[in-house]
């Protein structure tokens, strides 16, 4: 049966599209993550937004060649931080640099244990010296944990006792992650449920900064940090639409992100 269908606009989005179209999904899945990537094929195909007009534009259309990248003043911040990380290779240090010097993108390739995972933490480490943002993203919550973990500062907040979820991961004392006045902004930002956050990224995410953070400060929180991490699905989210634009964004195993997640 058909689980969804967007359609039925005549002509008014004005980029591209024919006169008549419909989005047909002929697969019925009661799963949390169809309904998430249907709402999502919807939202491409009829919104006004123009961020979706964009995306209708690349999708018809393709990439344009891009202008030759001029140097940056950050790429000198980026090339000395990755010079002075320990953790890699020259190989990978050189890997890196180039990501970070991409026109619009780069694509990392490697076996399992090739140190994927210890470039792209390094590599947000180094963006971030430099003074970028920058968006993390995971096809699932333990894909996104595992590059976050690597991000913690040496002696993060204690997890709690029980290793209960929700935003009283980060409850009381030494296991407060907040943001107060005149603290560093956190680590990184993990928009998702708490609930499915490792015990150890928990206390950054976001319900958890939010409950600790000082009255009025909620603005000052998302725009101070310089790190989101999310899942694919939720990189639509208002929170990270709110936290654009970002300077860098970087998907983890990205081949395993479905079509309409992307």
């Amino acid at each position: 049966g058909c689980a969804g269908c967007a359609g039925g606009a005549q002509g008014g989005l004005g980029d591209g599209w024919s006169e008549r179209w419909w989005v047909r999904l002929d697969l019925l899945v009661g799963t949390r993550s169809f309904a998430t990537q249907r709402q999502h094929a919807v939202w491409l195909a009829a919104s006004q937004e123009p961020l979706a007009h964009r995306l209708r534009a690349l999708l018809l259309h393709g990439l344009p060649s891009p202008p030759p990248r001029k140097a940056m003043a950050a790429d000198k911040a980026v090339a000395r931080a990755l010079g002075a990380d320990s953790r890699l290779s020259d190989e990978q240090k050189g890997v890196a640099l180039a990501c970070s010097r991409a026109s619009e993108f780069a694509i990392v390739q490697g076996v399992p244990g090739a140190g994927k995972s210890c470039l792209i933490a390094s590599l947000v480490r180094a963006l971030v010296a430099s003074g970028q943002r920058v968006l993390v993203a995971a096809h699932s919550h333990a894909a996104l944990d595992h590059i976050l973990l690597k991000l913690l500062p040496p002696h993060p907040p204690h997890p709690p006792a029980d290793g209960g979820g929700g935003g009283g991961g980060a409850a009381g004392g030494d296991g407060d992650a907040g943001f107060a006045d005149g603290a560093p902004p956190p680590p990184f930002v993990r928009v998702a449920p708490s609930s499915r956050a490792h015990v150890l990224t928990r206390p950054y995410s976001l319900d958890a900064l939010l409950a600790h953070a000082p009255a009025g400060h909620a603005a000052q929180l998302v725009g101070g940090a310089r790190v989101f991490g999310t899942t694919v699905s939720s990189c639509a989210s208002g929170v990270l639409r709110a936290a654009a634009p970002f300077d860098v964004a970087i998907v983890d195993e990205a081949g395993q992100v479905a079509v309409l997640s992307a």
